[in-house]
């Protein structure tokens, strides 16, 4: 089964500055549908997330997790799993696994079926490093030259799904 990676600040929910606690988390309710659709067609779920806000000491690990928790249980409601995994370092530390470097995603198997959906520049260069060929961009002020598709958000995501899966995956 292939992977979709998913960023989560900017694609799970709203890209706030630090958000550590469900007060601060606000859904972008179309990844749900965007999910359910890649789940029709086989694909296995990876949260990959730069969470440096734990490195700077504005929220725990234990705050991260109790955050964690309650996508996992709103993607279980839909019959969704997930997997997290996480950077917990400031720039400054030169982790091998902070995005846009592939240390979070460079051990699975790669097949030309594999997307990364993300939001920002270090989300594609990332996926793009570690030989995605599906990355796939949802912003709506920066475009990428390491990207392969563009939405401006998330309805324009959903509306895509199927003709971009149909033109650039189907067919592998």
């Amino acid at each position: 089964m292939p992977f979709c990676y998913l960023d989560r600040d900017g694609v799970i929910n709203h890209h706030l500055p630090y958000v550590g606690s469900i007060e601060r988390f606000i859904w972008f309710d179309e990844i749900i549908n965007v999910a359910e659709e890649l789940k029709k067609y086989g694909y296995n779920f990876i949260m990959v997330t730069n969470q440096s806000g734990i490195g700077r000491g504005y929220y725990t690990i234990e705050d991260f997790n109790k955050l964690n928790n309650v996508i996992i249980e709103r993607f279980k409601k839909r019959k969704l799993d997930i997997k997290i995994r996480f950077c917990p370092h400031t720039p400054s530390f030169n982790c091998d696994c902070r995005k846009p470097k592939i240390g979070m995603i460079k051990n699975d198997e790669r097949s030309p079926k594999v997307i990364f959906i993300g939001d920002q520049e270090s989300d594609m260069i990332c996926a793009f490093n570690a030989g995605v060929k599906n990355r796939w961009l949802i912003n709506s002020y920066l475009k990428s030259d390491y990207m392969t598709r563009y939405a401006r958000n998330h309805d324009e995501l959903k509306n895509n799904l199927k003709m971009w899966y149909e033109k650039d995956i189907l067919r592998i």
